[in-house]
């Protein structure tokens, strides 16, 4: 059932077994998942079903540290949430990212990738990936394609599906027609409310841009609004913990994590049969019998020694454009003498042309031999834990609903960029090695200007991270905040590190488990 929050009269109480803050793919598998174990619930979306300017202005606010997108920018404050603009890159974590690194410091999940696989299984489910492998290597032997023989201890293949699911319309298809889902439109929580002592959860002040207050009442409650609004959320809920909700050793917000993202990470020179040969496997997607689109990758090996030195890195191949300086000079030279200009404007236009001779030669080459010499490599590295890269609350800035503006202090450390570096020495290495070619990457360059053109894949990981300690993590490994009886954080904000795999799978898989663990403390009557 579709509530128009605005339409509730004033002070109107919402009940259920388990409220759920955030319509995303976390929030709506989570809601998904207890209802169809018979639980009654509320989801409550800021947004509505299409994308409003006043509603998007409250994720507004300021950056502090790294360069990054605009913060109302980045993410969609409407049903299903950012999945409404994801490319759809279905991919798992490794089980070599859950255990802890000693070379990387605040490493290491609570739990491991044994913990998530039939969580990943029933993940698939959802994305209609069926049985559908994950591991790059499972694939080399399935697809008829000339893949390299890279040195797996050096080299791993990966692997991604592309699947994009729009949780917005799932969340219409799946949830709508059952009768124990109500899922409130226009419902911005503004208060995470505790008992006296802090250590449940008593109810959630709600309220809506055109001024009506209301609250909402439950047994477990979920926050799954993501990597941004999770820790505002948390910190401007206030009123028990002066430091905010969870925030008793100043941990929530902090440990903001992206993944690094180099478009131009550099070219592969090579001959044109090998070329043809890595564009081919690594350069697009390979339809399977079964429909599924599958887009093989590089990885560094885990039992490399760059591995010590490489949080992780994951390279995708792709063909190189050339630049049409030289093209266009050409042309409109041809155009120039047509029209019979000045022989000095003819002459600038050969001059352009002859300057950008490459490309005259690739365009020649392309058209001769259907492809260019050289392959462009496209990198996306993992950044390590840093508690200093935060999301802290603005002092003075407040939203439309009086809330306190979000401020995000992006920051990344040298040994990310030393990570990165590693990491493509490794590859050009094993290029070289092979005789694939000879691997130019700015990456590699000793002025380290290229650090600043790092780019941000918009994954926003950390800042409510899981751990065992309350010291160093702000929820538990079942994602319940520590402390707190019925207060659980679902989304990639509770991963600890990130690797390189895009998260929406892992946080669709991390949904599911939170579910089930708040299903079965329903049935047994348990709230703390």
């Amino acid at each position: 059932m579709l509530i128009d929050s605005r339409e509730l009269p004033e002070a109107a109480r919402i009940e259920a077994d388990v409220c759920v803050i955030g319509s995303g793919p976390a929030g709506v598998t989570v809601a998904k998942e207890l209802a169809e174990s018979g639980a009654d619930v509320a989801l409550l979306e800021s947004g509505g079903l299409t994308l409003d300017p006043a509603t998007q202005d409250l994720y507004r606010g300021e950056l502090a540290g790294r360069e990054y997108g605009a913060l109302e920018g980045v993410r969609m404050r409407v049903l299903g949430g950012s999945s409404n603009h994801w490319t759809g890159y279905v991919r798992a974590l490794r089980d070599t990212d859950f255990v802890r690194k000693d070379w990387l410091p605040d490493s290491g999940w609570p739990i491991t990738e044994a913990d998530m696989r039939p969580y990943y299984a029933r993940a698939k489910e959802i994305f209609g990936l069926g049985t559908a492998s994950l591991d790059g290597e499972d694939w080399v032997s399935k697809l008829d394609l000339p893949f390299v023989d890279f040195n797996r201890d050096t080299i791993r293949h990966g692997v991604a599906i592309l699947k994009p699911m729009r949780f917005g319309a799932y969340a219409r298809d799946q949830l709508s027609a059952l009768p124990n889902v109500r899922l409130y439109l226009y419902a911005n929580v503004t208060r995470i409310q505790s008992n006296p002592d802090g250590t449940s959860v008593d109810s959630l002040r709600v309220e809506t841009l055109t001024g009506r207050r209301l609250l909402a009442n439950a047994r477990h409650y979920v926050l799954a609004c993501g990597g941004l609004e999770n820790p505002r959320i948390m910190l401007a809920s206030n009123d028990v913990e002066a430091n905010g909700l969870g925030n008793s050793h100043g941990v929530v917000g902090r440990y903001f994590m992206e993944h690094l993202y180099a478009a131009d990470a550099g070219l592969v020179y090579t001959d044109f049969a090998t070329s043809r040969r890595l564009t081919t496997v690594y350069g697009s997607g390979h339809e399977t019998s079964d429909g599924l689109e599958v887009y093989p990758h590089v990885e560094i090996a885990d039992g490399h020694k760059a591995a010590r030195r490489t949080h992780g890195l994951l390279v995708k191949i792709r063909r190189f454009k050339r630049s049409v300086d030289g093209i266009r000079a050409l042309r409109e030279m041809l155009e120039d003498i047509r029209n019979r200009s000045s022989a000095a404007t003819v002459l600038a236009r050969l001059k352009d042309a002859v300057v950008n001779i490459d490309d005259l030669s690739i365009l020649a080459a392309d058209r001769v031999f259907g492809s260019s010499p050289d392959n462009k490599l496209v990198a996306t590295a993992e950044q390590s834990p840093n508690s200093a890269s935060r999301v802290r609350l603005h002092e003075t800035e407040r939203d439309a609903l009086d809330m306190p503006r979000a401020v995000l202090d992006w920051r990344v450390q040298d040994d990310d960029f030393e990570s990165m570096r590693a990491g493509m020495e490794t590859v050009g290495a094993e290029f070289g090695r092979l005789g694939l070619g000879r691997v130019q990457s700015q990456l590699l360059s000793d002025d380290g200007a290229w650090r600043e053109n790092l780019f941000w894949a918009y994954h926003h990981l950390g800042t409510t991270r899981m751990g065992d300690s309350p010291q160093n993590s702000v929820v538990d490994r079942d994602c319940r905040v520590h402390g707190k009886a019925n207060l659980y954080v679902a989304g990639s904000s509770v991963f600890p590190t990130g690797g390189t795999a895009t998260p929406t799978f892992t946080i669709v898989a991390l949904a599911i488990r939170i579910a089930d663990t708040i299903a079965a403390r329903l049935q047994r009557g348990v709230r703390s």
